[in-house]
């Protein structure tokens, strides 16, 4: 159930724990061995078809040698283009419900059911057609989301995007996951070159051999950075991510962008995997962009000014360092939209027209029948072991809200990890929101659903945290600062048996107090008390809190093992056949105080 970089297959451990015949069991791991890097290294060659993009002419084919030096086909770009481009697709290659969920039967029968590949291909031939001159551009996280990733370490997506027809993508924080060993390998089944320009590669020498630090578009003389963000060392616990130095973006960019200009490039554009505020700072710390195509955030921004979801204009304006405008696009997360621009510049580089949106891959917009097949394909590889249906839900669970406060899917999730850590003697409970992948929604949870929620290999543990180390990682997760040393804390928690009373919008933390017994959230039986700084509480929390990730904890914990988490949540929804998480209400939102 290991794989060889030490990354657990979820499903397998689903299967385990949920009494499988020891037959389908080992079917498995039979299948898992069959479908390995080598087995999707992809051939353009032997791609049905329907399915090639041969022939356009930004399509270019990369063996094992990457090399930073692109000889551009023509001396001078085309200068009306077209550029699509998607973010954060998170694994999601079939379509899934609006909470980032597999689709079940009841998202059917509302129509419900959105995104994945087979409509990202329809509306990316459809943005091509009539374009010859049109780049296809990612901005990272590809990896990580739901059971089709666990199950294919990011092969299945390496495939289908190189069936798309791709021109380049940068590296997200969750490439990094499942160690540099699979990160490489899959890089090596791309037929479109990785640029990230802010690593330090030094001690990673096969890494450093696929990636490149800047790139020039074969003919277009387009110049290509990319960038990550910094704080991947601390939200990705990936097999050898230490050893790998994470730069300042604006400098290290800037380092790139100028020999893209020496190199003979006219303009150029950045690949970034920052966030949408992140990349407005870079831009006025930089000079020489024109484009930024964003990621991590998980931001929507939108040319309808009545979007209620969008955070800023497609594309929103930014100003370089020299003054000059630099425009920056973002499409949500999970292949829910796809962007494209439309833009014409003059001989010099400079943008004299740009027009463009995000357009949602709704229901109504058809899926590419070969794609679909192909994903359908994939997919029968696991439904006989993820399809079994193992609980109901009563309401709609989605993620989103978790990340700001008391939401029903935390308060579930915290009630399996009671369920499971109960004779532990346990004080509290305490887990970081963004472990939670995907919602769930009304209806019926299979283990595939399951396994979408929890897609990594996170565990439940048992640590031993004192009161100051708690009240500092509850006033770290409402402030997004760690009062112990001002680090910044990348995750909002989820906790349980505590009332926590703070204003996230407006960055401020009032106070924590205790409740007993520790079975009672918040009914008339509930004892509040103030949480005392040199008490040691027995906390149930997650391997990745324990070890020092997000800096929710300024420093990492010894912790025991209780178990994976996807596991824990699966045995506690089959012993209970229907769930309707209640909101407890322990998560007040008061007034920050006056200030005069």
């Amino acid at each position: 159930m290991i794989n060889s970089s030490g990354r657990i297959t979820t499903l397998a451990f689903l299967v385990a724990s949920m009494s499988y015949a020891v037959g389908v069991g080992a079917q498995s791991e039979v299948l898992l061995e069959a479908h390995s890097a080598s087995h999707f290294k992809y051939d353009l060659s032997s791609a049905p078809s329907s399915l090639r993009n041969e022939g356009y002419p930004f399509h270019t084919t990369y063996g094992d040698d990457h090399s930073a030096r692109q000889e551009a086909k023509l001396p001078l770009i085309h200068k009306h283009i077209r550029i699509v481009v998607s973010n954060d697709i998170h694994g999601h290659e079939d379509e899934s419900n609006p909470a980032g969920g597999e689709c079940n039967s009841d998202d059917r029968r509302r129509n419900q059911c959105i995104a994945g590949a087979a409509r990202r291909m329809h509306t990316f031939n459809l943005l091509r057609r009539g374009h010859p001159y049109t780049l296809f551009m990612d901005s990272g996280d590809v990896f990580q989301g739901p059971l089709m990733h666990s199950f294919f370490g990011g092969m299945a997506s390496a495939h289908i995007m190189n069936i798309i027809g791709y021109t380049a993508m940068t590296l997200g924080n969750h490439e990094f996951d499942d160690g540099i060993e699979k990160l490489v390998a899959f890089i090596r089944a791309l037929n479109f070159p990785v640029v990230c320009s802010n690593l330090d590669l030094t001690n990673t020498p096969s890494l450093d051999a696929v990636v490149l630090p800047r790139y020039i578009i074969p003919g277009y003389n387009i110049g290509l950075v990319g960038f990550t963000t910094v704080m991947t060392k601390e939200i990705s616990l990936g097999r050898g991510v230490g050893s790998i130095g994470f730069l300042d973006p604006a400098e290290a960019v800037q380092r790139q962008i100028d020999l893209l200009y020496d190199e003979g490039a006219t303009v150029v554009f950045a690949l970034s995997h920052n966030g949408y505020r992140q990349d407005m700072k870079l831009v006025r710390r930089t000079r020489g962009l024109k484009l930024v195509f964003g990621g991590h955030s998980h931001t929507l921004l939108s040319s309808d000014p009545d979007d209620p979801d969008s955070r800023g204009p497609f594309p929103t304006v930014a100003y370089d360092r020299e003054g000059k405008p630099v425009y920056i696009v973002q499409s949500k997360k999970f292949g829910e939209y796809v962007g494209y621009l439309d833009l014409t510049m003059n001989d010099d580089g400079d943008i004299e027209y740009l027009s463009g949106q995000a357009i949602h891959q709704g229901f109504d917009v058809p899926q590419e029948p070969s794609m679909y097949e192909l994903v359908q394909s994939f997919r029968s590889m696991y439904d006989v072991l993820g399809g079994r249906i193992i609980s109901r839900s009563l309401v709609d669970m989605d993620q989103v809200p978790c990340k700001v406060g008391e939401c029903r899917l935390g308060n579930l999730v915290m009630e399996a990890m009671r369920a499971l850590g109960g004779n532990t003697g346990a004080d509290l409970v305490l887990f970081n929101s963004d472990v939670m992948r995907a919602g769930l929604r009304l209806g019926d949870i299979t283990l595939t659903h399951v396994a979408g929620v929890f897609p990594n290999a996170n565990q439940l543990v048992l640590a031993h945290l004192t009161g100051r180390e708690l009240r500092q990682a509850f006033e770290g997760s409402a402030t997004e600062r760690h009062p112990a040393d001002g680090h910044v804390v990348n995750a909002f928690v989820q906790a349980y048996g505590v009332r926590l009373h703070y204003n996230f919008a407006a960055k401020y933390f009032a106070k924590v107090e205790v409740g007993t017994p520790f079975g009672a959230a918040n009914d008339s039986t509930t004892k509040w008390t103030a949480l005392e700084d040199d008490r040691v509480y027995k906390v149930l929390t997650t391997n990745f809190i324990a070890m020092g990730g997000d800096h929710v904890l300024a420093k990492s914990v010894p912790y025991e093992n209780i178990a994976y988490l996807s596991v824990m949540l699966a045995l506690y929804l089959q012993n209970h056949p229907v769930v309707d998480p209640a909101l407890y209400g322990h998560m007040v939102t008061v007034d920050p105080p006056s200030v005069i």
